[in-house]
């Protein structure tokens, strides 16, 4: 679309000024004229590659798994979506107006975290994506870094309508995963229907790249990078300590063998608090603890569902969530 800016969407949405473009959409900045706020708004192009069919079926289920998104209520873990409108033959995604970075952006300009602020992090994020689940029934699909966002303070998860996207690709063809592959669960790369397994998958993978600057697979080709995840053990880590039990856990190829939320969010909060980490236990062998915090239900069929740098060998940088973090060139929202 033209960037004569600004201009009106569905009469109401006033679009001011690009924060960021990814392969499949533009994120700018807007203005809610009805209800007299700032609000982020995101275009979804189907990428020029896709099949023409595909590119229609694409079109229309994304609206449909967005809209019931706009239902959910407000969690201070997750991105708001406010509304769906459709122009130009495309959907807009309206959301909450995000100021801070992403955990991409993050890693990227500061290298490597120490494992308590990773901790942290991942804790707040397990925590969101197991209220989506139990609260729900929607799976989040697309967990990584670049959907991780920061502002005064609290971590923030975007990116739940994307699942719409990244199955469309997958229908097509995984070369053109780059930038998710590295993240889906060898059951979603094999076909198999997703279930909240997968997100935390996901997040054994942001951990992993957050507390060691780089991907644990990542090769120099896209099939390379197939195989790894399905086939490979994780590259071996060398900064994880506390951080490597539930690392390990998370990345186990077979779902049912995987840690839970329980076990994840036990083995986390030791790290976070500094506490001694328990010995051998249940968690240890991936048996199921008791309690709805298993997260594993599949998703309905009818409810929705960055490259790091290698950082030095120093001291990584701690980032503390209880302030917001600095904002200073380049460090501007962390979308897409």
């Amino acid at each position: 679309m033209s960037e004569d800016l600004p201009r009106v969407l569905a009469g109401r949405y006033r679009l001011l000024s690009p924060l960021g473009e990814g392969g499949t959409s533009t994120v700018r900045r807007a203005w809610d004229e009805s209800l007299d706020r700032a609000v982020a708004i995101r275009d979804v192009v189907p990428p020029a590659w896709m099949p023409a069919e595909s590119r229609e079926l694409w079109l229309r289920r994304i609206p449909l798994e967005m809209r019931p998104m706009t239902r959910v209520k407000s969690h201070s873990g997750i991105v708001a979506v406010h509304d769906v409108v459709e122009e130009d033959g495309l959907p807009w995604i309206v959301m909450d107006l995000v100021e801070g970075p992403s955990l991409a952006r993050v890693i990227e300009t500061e290298g490597r975290l120490d494992e308590v602020r990773v901790a942290e992090i991942g804790l707040q994020v397990i925590t969101a994506l197991a209220w989506m689940s139990e609260t729900y029934g929607i799976l989040h699909q697309d967990v990584r870094p670049s959907n991780i966002l920061f502002e005064d303070g609290r971590v923030m998860l975007t990116g739940f309508w994307i699942s719409a996207v990244v199955r469309g690709v997958i229908d097509c063809s995984f070369e053109h995963l780059t930038d998710v592959l590295p993240y889906l669960a060898p059951e979603r790369i094999l076909s198999q229907r997703p279930s909240t397994s997968a997100d935390l998958w996901a997040m054994g993978v942001t951990l992993y790249e957050a507390v060691e600057g780089r991907r644990p697979f990542e090769e120099e080709s896209t099939m390379g990078t197939l195989a790894a995840v399905v086939f490979r053990p994780p590259a071996p880590t060398r900064y994880a300590d506390r951080l490597r039990p539930v690392i390990e856990g998370l990345l186990r190829k077979d779902p049912a063998e995987r840690l839970t939320v329980a076990q994840a969010t036990a083995l986390l909060s030791q790290v976070a608090t500094e506490a001694p980490l328990d010995g051998p236990s249940e968690v240890a062998t991936g048996a199921p603890p008791d309690g709805p915090s298993q997260m594993t239900a599949e998703t309905p069929p009818d409810r929705p569902s960055e490259a790091a740098t290698e950082a030095p060998a120093g001291r990584p940088r701690r980032l503390r969530l209880g302030r917001p973090f600095s904002r200073g060139a380049g460090r501007r929202p962390g979308w897409p």
